[in-house]
């Protein structure tokens, strides 16, 4: 996947424009760094929504989100997934027909600041849920904390994104296999959003956590673990034993994939990866989408995975995705991606 990037994203490019025609003046701008990604990105939605039929439907696009990608939404059929539009748990989504499996998964857990000297932090599923909605505000209420050596009023980090923030610290408790609190409350009380401190990316909310003293925040796990002056809050689970607050999250995108009357797909998804200019990331998304696609209704269907990235004005990409090509649509510049073709 890795292999010849650059090259495989500009022909990617010129396939998506045969797609969508619409938007290849903008996107061609944007790839001469002459438009900023957002009015771009707006624009290929636009055209996309136009051409969508029945109604697939792509949210606006979300500068806060880490992907700086396009926040997704369900109308009860389809999901389009993004960075900032995590889906909260496990029967959220069986409540949406014709999704059967993730297509993709990141992880994330709780950090804390790290001082010298400091022993793990060790919270219960209910005590992280109250830092976040404001209950706990300072962490002489919490006994571990010292032991962390953290002290006085807590500074909480969050994503820019509201709904980010709920559904990935409402995952990261539930998935770590501490259960929800003792009341059954599956939400928690509504987050105090005026006092988290904004973070657009990752790697930003790591560099805050770390600069904060007594801060607590959530991220990547393996971004935020490489990071100095952080360090990983594990979680009592429901036998009291403490595990890593580690998360799978289904962040990228979920199965939308519905055969026409004609047994051949008559909708398309677009799939944005976390970072268009992470090879790896990308590759591991890539391997998880071929493995699990034949799980999909209508799977089968997909020949090729259109692999593409649109670059910000510096000339770095900053959006990535994958677009599933439903055979009927294929052009000749298609072919030439043969390290994405299923």
């Amino acid at each position: 996947m890795a292999r010849a990037w650059v090259y495989h994203a500009a022909l990617a490019f010129l396939a998506l424009s045969v797609l969508i025609p619409c938007s290849t003046a903008a996107i061609a701008k944007a790839w001469g760094g002459a438009q900023p990604l957002e009015p771009v990105a707006n624009a290929l939605i636009a055209d996309w929504n136009k051409q969508a039929k029945p109604a697939l439907r792509f949210g606006a696009y979300d500068p806060s989100s880490s992907s700086n990608g396009i926040a997704g939404f369900y109308n009860g059929t389809y999901l389009i997934g993004a960075a900032s539009e995590p889906i909260s748990a496990d029967k959220e989504i069986a409540t949406i027909p014709k999704i059967t499996v993730p297509l993709a998964i990141v992880t994330y857990s709780f950090f804390v600041t790290k001082a010298a000297g400091a022993k793990p932090l060790v919270l219960t599923a209910q005590q992280s849920l109250q830092i976040f909605d404001g209950t706990i505000k300072s962490w002489g209420d919490v006994p571990a904390a010292a032991a962390a050596k953290l002290t006085g009023a807590i500074t909480r980090i969050g994503r820019s994104t509201k709904v980010a923030t709920t559904a990935i610290i409402q995952q990261t408790w539930v998935k770590a296999g501490a259960g929800y609190p003792a009341s059954g409350d599956t939400t928690g009380k509504p987050l105090t959003y005026a006092g988290i401190v904004p973070a657009a990316t990752g790697n930003e909310m790591c560099a805050k956590i770390a600069a904060t003293p007594n801060s607590i925040g959530y991220s990547h796990t393996g971004g935020c673990k490489k990071a100095r002056g952080v360090a990983e809050v594990a979680l009592k689970n429901k036998a009291g034993a403490a595990v890593l607050s580690n998360s799978w999250n289904p962040i990228i995108a979920l199965p939308t994939v519905v055969p026409g009357p004609d047994k051949s797909w008559d909708k398309v998804d677009l799939i944005w990866t976390t970072n268009a200019k992470a090879p790896p990331m990308v590759s591991m998304q890539y391997s998880f989408i071929k493995k699990n696609l034949k799980k999909v209704p209508g799977g089968a269907a997909a020949k090729a995975f259109l692999l593409f990235a649109i670059p910000k004005a510096s000339g770095k990409a900053a959006v990535g995705g994958f677009l599933p090509v439903p055979p009927k649509w294929w052009a000749p510049s298609f072919k030439a991606i043969n390290s994405v073709v299923v």
